[in-house]
C-alpha cells in the first residue's frame, strides 16, 4: 500500500509515538483526523482509541450487509421456501375462517328447522288432546256407528304411539313417513266421524260438539300451514347443507340432510266438481 497523503498520519504512526513531531501536535494531527476542532480535543491516546472504534463498527456494518446480500443472492430457495409457507398459511386461515362462517350458518339454519317441527308436533298434539273430548260428546247420541268410534279412538292410539322428539327435526325418512302415516290415518277417521254426525240432529244441535269441530278444523287448518312452513325450512337447510363449499364439511360436524312432509295421496290432483243437471221446464202454453 502507498504512503498516505501529505499532513495526515496513519494508525501505525499514531500508535507507535515514534513520530518526530511533539505530543502537541500528534494530537491535533489524531483530532482533526478524527473530526475533532482543535486544542479542545481530547488526549492522542483517546483520540487513537475513537479512531480505531470507528472505523471498527464501519467494517462490522460493511461485513453484515456482505453477508446478508449473499445470503439472499445464494439462498434463493430458502425465499422461495419461505414464500410458498407464507401462501399455504394464508390459504388455510382463510379455508378456517370459510369454516366458522359456513358452521354459523348450518347452525342458524337447523335451529330454524327444529322450531318448524316444533310447531309441527304442538299442532298435533293439540288434536290429538281434542278427541277424546269428542269423542265423549258423540257417545252420548242415540244409536251412533260405533264402528266409526273405534276406529277414531284406535287411530288415536296410533297416532300417540309413533312419537319423535319434538325439540329436534328428524333425519330419518323412514321415520318421518312412519309418523305421517300414522297422522294421516287419524285425520282420515275424524273426517269420517264429522261427516256422519251430521246425520245425527242430536249432534248438530249439541253445543259442544259444534265448538269442538270448529276447534277440530282450525286445527287441521294450522297443522296443514305448519308442515308447509316447515317443508320450506327444511329445504333452505338442505340447499345449504349440499352447497359447495359447506358439503365438504357439513357432515363433519353432524349436519345431515332433512326428510320432507309427502303430500297425501291425491292431493295432487284438483278435487271435481260436479252440478245436477236441470232439464228445462215446459213452457207453459
Amino acid at each position: 500500500m502507498g504512503k498516505p497523503a501529505s499532513g495526515t498520519l496513519s494508525l501505525r504512526e499514531l500508535g507507535s509515538g515514534k513520530h518526530r513531531h511533539s505530543v502537541r501536535d500528534t494530537a491535533l494531527r489524531a483530532s482533526r483526523q478524527c473530526g475533532g476542532t482543535g486544542f479542545g480535543c481530547d488526549s492522542p491516546r483517546r483520540a487513537l482509541r475513537r479512531c480505531r472504534s470507528r472505523v471498527r463498527k464501519q467494517a462490522c456494518v460493511f461485513e453484515f450487509a456482505r453477508h446478508l446480500y449473499c445470503a439472499i443472492i445464494m439462498n434463493k430457495a430458502v425465499v422461495l421456501g419461505l414464500g410458498c409457507l407464507g401462501i399455504i398459511i394464508l390459504g388455510f386461515i382463510l379455508f378456517g375462517l370459510s369454516i366458522a362462517g359456513g358452521y354459523n350458518g348450518l347452525v342458524r339454519s337447523s335451529t330454524a328447522v327444529d322450531a318448524s317441527w316444533a310447531q309441527v308436533q304442538t299442532q298435533y298434539q293439540r288434536r290429538a288432546d281434542l278427541i277424546p273430548n269428542l269423542v265423549r260428546t258423540v257417545e252420548g247420541a242415540a244409536n251412533f256407528e260405533k264402528t266409526t268410534l273405534t276406529d277414531v279412538i284406535n287411530a288415536r292410539a296410533n297416532a300417540t304411539r309413533v312419537t319423535i322428539d319434538p325439540s329436534k327435526a328428524p333425519t330419518d325418512p323412514e321415520q318421518l313417513r312412519q309418523f305421517e302415516q300414522a297422522q294421516n290415518a287419524l285425520s282420515g277417521t275424524l273426517s269420517r266421524l264429522l261427516a256422519v254426525s251430521e246425520n245425527y240432529p242430536q249432534l248438530r244441535g249439541n253445543n259442544n260438539f259444534r265448538d269442538l269441530q270448529a276447534q277440530i278444523e282450525g286445527t287441521e287448518n294450522r297443522i296443514a300451514v305448519a308442515r308447509r312452513d316447515f317443508n320450506n325450512t327444511a329445504q333452505g337447510y338442505n340447499a345449504q347443507v349440499r352447497s359447495f363449499p359447506t358439503v365438504i364439511y357439513a357432515g363433519w360436524f353432524g349436519f345431515q340432510p332433512k326428510p320432507y312432509f309427502q303430500s297425501s295421496a291425491g292431493a295432487e290432483a284438483a278435487p271435481s266438481v260436479s252440478f245436477p243437471s236441470f232439464s228445462p221446464s215446459p213452457s207453459p202454453k
